[in-house]
């Protein structure tokens, strides 16, 4: 039984992609080992994985050291288990940095996969035109391969390098400059896999007004403040309103709500979408594939960060998305803009098209397929 061992960032837009993959894997008769945190290990087990726990959970950011402390702790793990334990292939992600070390060390076949773009140096200034962002990406890749260094990498590029295979498991029609790519990137479309660890959720009327389902991000996490942005926006027009306002949000800062909203939590947006005219969030690459998949238009609020601006820029690009600005969010036309896109009947038909598009994409039995080819297995 060949053993693959899967590294992956414990947080939500790089766990659950995966878990599709994880599951048909196990299928197909491979052991499974994953290393993550007690927040995930539920559901990895439930793929059908074995989970290796990480002592650590979450990044201190404002610590000087804190990408060393995340190596370190990757290393102090799992270079123990590999060693008694040794995998027939690693598949790790762009904060997997210790199996990639470990890969390279013993000789052991690695396979990239991420959930989010494939940046290429050599086109970059197409793929992010936003400069502020596109600075910030290459000073974070000088600062990774300069911490990598330290541990004997010294020809990384870590951002933007390539293993044999890398699977991206979102849609290739959000890459910006796709043609850019080589053979070695295989995108397996929508792959966020269902949820049952989430509730599911109930329209409680028959719904004859448009539903807008408001959110935040796993990434860039916003408080009460945006919540109430958007109520204040949505509580007069004729449209019902769900805010899922994330899962360590307290419900308490939400008192006397409209009744035309209503506010969830511990819900999977997977049993909402379905049911959804518009999708109000904050960006990140797995919720719009999700809601792109259901065929949703979406309003991106940036909330001042150069990321989420590039992303929305893309998702307009695309056709899916209405940017909304941070000038704009502290300004008085957000009604106007959540009604308009409602309206935009030409935007709509786009975003079936795209879910037309998205629904035929492979998906994770192609991508195992991938990895099976590239190994002759």
């Amino acid at each position: 039984m060949k053993h693959v061992a899967f590294c992956i960032l414990p947080n939500h837009p790089h766990v659950g992609p995966t878990l599709p993959v994880v599951s048909v894997m196990v299928r197909r008769g491979y052991r499974v080992s994953y290393a993550t945190t007690d927040r995930f290990s539920s559901r990895v087990r439930s793929a059908g994985a074995d989970v290796t726990a990480y002592g650590f959970d979450g990044f201190e950011v404002h610590r000087p050291d804190w990408l060393t402390q995340w190596i370190s702790s990757q290393l102090d793990l799992i270079s123990h288990l590999y060693e008694r334990d040794r995998p027939d292939l690693i598949i790790y992600d762009e904060w997997g940095f210790a199996a990639y070390i470990i890969a390279r060390h013993y000789g052991i076949p690695a396979v990239y996969t991420g959930p989010s773009y494939a940046l290429d140096r050599r086109c970059l200034a197409d793929q992010v035109p936003h400069e502020t962002f596109r600075r910030g990406v290459l000073e974070f890749s000088a600062t990774i391969d300069g911490v990598l260094a330290n541990f004997g990498v010294f020809d990384a590029d870590w951002l933007f390098h390539r293993a044999s295979l890398n699977l991206y498991l979102c849609p290739r029609l959000f890459q910006p400059v796709p043609d850019s790519l080589d053979d070695s990137c295989f995108f397996a479309g929508r792959c966020a896999g269902e949820q049952p660890w989430y509730g599911n959720w109930k329209r409680a009327t028959a719904g004859a007004r448009p539903l807008v389902m408001v959110a935040t991000s796993t990434n860039i996490v916003q408080g009460p403040q945006y919540f109430q942005t958007w109520v204040r926006a949505l509580k007069d027009i004729e449209c019902e309103v769900i805010l899922s306002i994330g899962d360590r949000a307290n419900p308490l800062d939400f008192q006397e709500l409209p009744g035309n909203i209503e506010l969830v939590q511990n819900v999977s947006h997977v049993s909402i979408l379905p049911r959804v005219s518009l999708y109000v969030g904050c960006g990140g690459i797995i919720s719009s594939a999700e809601a792109a998949y259901h065929g949703v238009p979406m309003v991106i609020t940036s909330v001042g960060n150069a990321e989420i601006e590039w992303e929305a820029a893309n998702l307009e690009r695309v056709g899916l998305a209405v940017h909304v600005s941070d000038q704009e969010m502290r300004g008085a036309g957000l009604s106007q803009i959540v009604v308009s896109t409602l309206e935009n009947t030409s935007m709509l038909r786009n975003v079936r098209e795209i879910r037309r598009a998205i629904r035929k994409e492979p998906g994770a039995e192609e991508a195992v397929n991938r990895v099976e080819t590239l190994l002759g297995w």
